[in-house]
């Protein structure tokens, strides 16, 4: 780690803040996005049974990581604080001896020298405290506790420094916990991420508005070609109207980026209340379908691992929040029930995945790459069945167009949280180079973040393929990588260079503790830091370690064979 990079334009002074009720839908949210409409489809190829054991797993992994990164959250505030109060400390030690040096130089009685101590005004100290570069404390005197008791209720008093106060994203982290050229790893991985993400969530939004809105008429051997017009005979085109879609949308999106993430509290409401409508309709209609007709015509394959790569590539990323998790959670006025609410959270989103993808499995016989799309409007079906089919079967007045319309207000919610992770992050790189003036970052960055993807997805609505490459292998890095490094390295920089050099002092000093093993730096972390994660053992950032690679062989594999 260098301790000589410039300290990062980076500001937040919290005076928002929200229950962790919104902040864990601001979450479920950002997660539970389009990726549950790709997961049917590819359960039904892979077998449920897989799918489950998979989803599973990856839920777990995916929480271990959130909990490491705010573990790095908490180690991050202790440093800064611990860091500041030893400036502070020494401000003031420096203006007490300047304040003795002149009184005794001025003072015609030798008792002027004793009349100023650090403990002058005090009253009788049963011990003296003075700071140290650790930003621990070392005491000068004896008394009738114990001394390992004595220091151990000492960091106790520590706790609060932990606390999740201040706001550090990911970039801000890892340049101050990691060494230079993974910090410089990170701040491209993240670059390349966001904007692959802001792109696709572009492209998505304005071709499912295309879709719902296009009243061309339908060839069913045929599929639509981009030059044909999208309404009757007259302009503008389906290629043409997937651009005015996707320029209004940006219109419209642009000056959210320029807002507090807690002031978008009510699209997250308004969108957790939409997606349960959309949720409950989508098990709602499978269930009558389910109902309605022989239950044997449907048998899904229980395991087929000739489907498990490209199950797994679209799976790996279905808990992914990594990228956002500081600006989410900093917020939230109490934390003491964090790590529940996420748990409880996560529990939630795994259950709303596998009951959208089971009962859809079991209720359509052929399912749509995007799951929405079984219960949209398809005029083909008269001319492609003479019977009532399951496909009429989902075509519910109102939730046909409802149900299809699921990616524009979820990619909607989320997009404001993707823009400004990436405005917060940029921010932190500018200032490797240069102190910038605050107004000009808030003006500049968030037309640097929204118009390089716009450009991009004017001039083509096919980036997927792209996209997919480098989202795969870069979204691991984030979601798997990144937290376990910040979770280890956060870790040894508070015990080797906060807790570890007090304690050896202390050791060594004329009235050692009586237990010294009670004093070991690590004890005395999982002591005080109410924020560590429940995962402290290093095996798990060696099982984590292991996991990525899998996934990458994994993922890797399903790219080659599509």
């Amino acid at each position: 780690m260098s301790n000589e990079k410039p300290t990062p334009v980076e500001s937040n002074t919290n005076s928002d803040t929200y229950s962790l009720l919104v902040g864990m839908i601001y979450m479920f949210n950002l997660i539970l996005g389009t990726g549950a409409l790709a997961m049917p489809a590819v359960f039904a190829k892979a077998g449920w049974l897989i799918g489950i054991f998979v989803i599973t797993i990856l839920c777990f992994v995916s929480f271990i990581q959130v909990t490491f990164l705010i573990e790095a959250m908490a180690n991050a505030n202790f440093t800064t604080k611990t860091d500041e109060y030893n400036r502070k400390k020494a401000e003031k030690y420096q203006r007490t001896k300047n304040i003795s040096l002149v009184l005794k130089s001025s003072a015609s009685e030798p008792s002027a020298e004793k009349s100023t101590t650090l403990n002058s005004g005090v009253g009788p100290a049963v011990y003296r405290i003075k700071s140290d570069m650790s930003g621990a404390f070392r005491f000068n005197s004896m008394s009738n506790q114990s001394s390992t008791q004595m220091l151990l209720d000492q960091f106790s008093t520590l706790k609060e420094r932990f606390e999740i106060e201040e706001k550090f994203e990911l970039g801000r982290m890892t340049d101050l916990f990691l060494p230079g050229w993974q910090s410089k790893l990170f701040f491209i991985t993240i670059m390349f991420y966001m904007y692959g993400d802001l792109v696709i969530y572009n492209t998505m939004m304005a071709k499912s508005l295309r879709e719902l809105t296009c009243t061309g008429s339908y060839n069913c051997t045929d599929p639509f070609k981009q030059d044909q017009p999208c309404w009757g005979t007259s302009p503008p085109s389906r290629y043409n109207a997937y651009r005015i879609y996707l320029v209004v949308l940006i219109i419209l999106l642009l000056p959210l980026t320029y807002l507090k993430l807690t002031k978008t509290k009510m699209i997250q409401i308004i969108t957790i209340i939409l997606r349960w409508a959309a949720f409950i309709s989508m098990v709602g209609i499978t269930i009558r379908i389910f109902a309605d007709r022989d239950r044997t015509s449907v048998r899904p394959s229980l395991a087929n691992l000739n489907g498990f790569p490209k199950m797994f590539g679209i799976c790996v990323y279905a808990f992914m929040c990594h990228h956002s998790v500081p600006s989410l959670l900093t917020p939230i006025d109490r934390k003491q029930y964090l790590f529940y609410g996420i748990l409880w959270n996560y529990c939630l989103i795994v259950s709303c995945y596998l009951i959208i993808t089971l009962t859809g499995i079991f209720a359509f016989e052929t399912i749509e790459d995007v799951y929405t799309l079984n219960f949209a409007i398809n005029p083909c079906n008269d001319q492609m069945n003479g019977n009532q089919s399951t496909q009429q079967l989902a075509d519910v007045p109102v939730l046909n167009i409802f149900l299809p319309s699921y990616p524009v207000f979820t990619i909607f919610s989320s997009y404001t949280v993707i823009a400004l992770t990436l405005i917060n992050n940029m921010t932190i790189v500018i200032g490797y180079w240069a102190n910038v003036e605050s107004y000009w970052l808030r003006t500049v960055l968030p037309l640097i973040a929204i118009i390089p993807p716009l450009i991009i997805s004017l001039f083509t609505d096919n980036v997927s393929v792209v996209v997919s490459y480098v989202g795969s292998y870069t979204g691991s890095l984030l979601q798997y990588v990144f937290p376990s490094l910040l979770a280890y390295y956060s870790r040894e920089v508070v015990q080797t260079k906060y807790l570890g050099p007090y304690i050896e002092k202390r050791l060594l000093s004329s009235n050692p503790p009586s237990d010294p093993d009670e004093l070991d730096p690590l004890i005395i972390y999982e002591r005080i830091n109410p924020h560590r994660s429940p995962f402290m053992n290093n095996y798990w950032i060696y099982a984590t370690a292991v996991w990525w690679t899998f996934s990458i062989i994994v993922v890797t594999i399903d790219h080659i064979v599509s």
